[in-house]
């Protein structure tokens, strides 16, 4: 796994190998509530503006790449069925000031990196 990912350079490199093959909606809600949850509020759109639903407004979501599902809809139908209260949120960045290029090698390996 630590070579798959020394290949990967930038953010957008990882669509391919996000395929949500075993999310399951309808146990995460079972989860939320067997744990005592009431609510249930999910990042629905991350800092760089990759939706998990589906928007007519940009290709950049995960209907339209990775996934192909719309798993803030999904988890939102399997939530409400569960009785509980569903949520978004957004975490677009407005501020780049805390995105100091020293840093980007703290959370993703680059091309120059070195499996063990």
């Amino acid at each position: 796994m630590c070579c798959e990912f020394s290949k990967v350079t930038r953010y957008k490199d990882f669509l391919p190998m996000f395929k949500a093959e075993h999310f399951d909606p309808a146990a995460w809600a079972e989860l939320f509530k067997t744990s005592g949850a009431k609510y249930v509020v999910p990042v629905a759109e991350h800092h760089d503006g990759f939706a998990m639903y589906n928007s007519g407004l940009s290709d950049w979501t995960a209907v339209k790449m990775g996934p192909h599902r719309d798993t803030t809809g999904e988890l939102g139908k399997a939530v409400r069925a569960a009785g509980l209260h569903f949520g978004v949120s957004s975490h677009r960045i407005e501020h780049n000031f805390f995105l100091v290029h020293k840093f980007q090698g703290l959370f993703f390996r680059t091309r120059e990196d070195k499996c063990d």
